[in-house]
């Protein structure tokens, strides 16, 4: 079954002639070119077709400024890859931190790819689940020791799922429920939440900028949210201020749901304090 995944990029259209279904191409996405084929011509971009990293099919939707027609096919990966920024290959088995969203997460190496590094990490609801990431945004995890009786635990809100608007004390729940977490076994690094402020707009239909699993026709309640993000480490805390603009909306399963939006306007600043454990 196709994983369709309609990622929109917001960029400057290019202006070159548009590219005919069956046209090899590559794609920029998260920081590198990846082959595919365009499968028809959108408003805006390309639906085109690749492989995921089971070598199933993936659908995408790319704007055109990311879409370039293809080269020659890159030569397969060396079995021993060249250094990276981490200062040399990973192994396979390595405990890593990748970076996405702004956060460096927690995972496990499987294996190394051209450009990056397949690796297993955790879902929100802790089911497995599996990214590739380039050599940039992975490093050898930090300050990961055995946790025993790790102190640092998550702050759980009830969720109120009856609600018909979204109030502050909502967001702040829903966002703890979807980033907090506690360390990992055998690791630290739990990661807490606290909010400074949060103003919410006016409700509105949702689009593309939205994200999530929202569709058009559903209401959105824009909010501003001014919050901190903690990540508990043994020898430091690595704190993440952020202002951040989400989208709040009831999804398709008819629960709250906060999403980043893909607007400009939205800041991260990091630095480290001293640990609390």
């Amino acid at each position: 079954m196709h994983k369709r995944i309609f990622a929109f990029l917001l960029f400057t259209l290019s202006a070159y002639a548009d590219l005919a279904p069956g046209t090899e191409i590559e794609f920029y996405q998260s920081g590198v070119w990846s082959r595919g084929k365009v499968v028809e011509k959108v408003q805006g971009g390309y639906h085109i077709v690749t492989t995921w990293t089971d070598g199933s099919p993936w659908d995408l939707v790319i704007t055109e400024a990311k879409v370039r027609a293809a080269g020659p096919a890159a030569a397969p990966a060396a079995t021993t890859a060249p250094t990276t920024a981490n200062g040399g290959t990973l192994a396979p088995g390595t405990q890593v931190e990748w970076e996405g969203g702004g956060a460096w997460t927690p995972g496990t190496v499987i294996a190394k790819v051209q450009g990056g590094y397949r690796i297993m990490t955790t879902w929100t609801d802790g089911s497995p689940w599996e990214v590739v990431a380039t050599d940039a945004r992975v490093r050898p995890a930090q300050g990961a020791r055995p946790a025993e009786g790790n102190p640092i635990k998550p702050t759980r809100m009830p969720i109120d799922q009856s609600l018909e608007r979204p109030t502050a004390a909502l967001i702040q729940a829903v966002m703890r429920a979807q980033w907090e977490h506690e360390a990992y076994p055998g690791q630290d690094g739990a990661v807490t939440a606290s909010f400074q402020n949060i103003s919410i707009g006016a409700p509105r239909g949702w689009n593309g900028n939205d994200q999530g699993q929202g569709d058009y026709g559903t209401t959105v309640w824009p909010a501003t949210v001014n919050w901190t993000w903690t990540t508990h480490y043994r020898g430091r805390n690595e704190v993440q201020v952020k202002k951040w603009v989400v989208s709040v909306f009831k999804n398709r399963a008819g629960r709250w749901e906060v999403s980043q939006s893909s607007v400009p306007g939205q800041t991260s600043e990091t630095h480290n304090e001293p640990p609390d454990m």
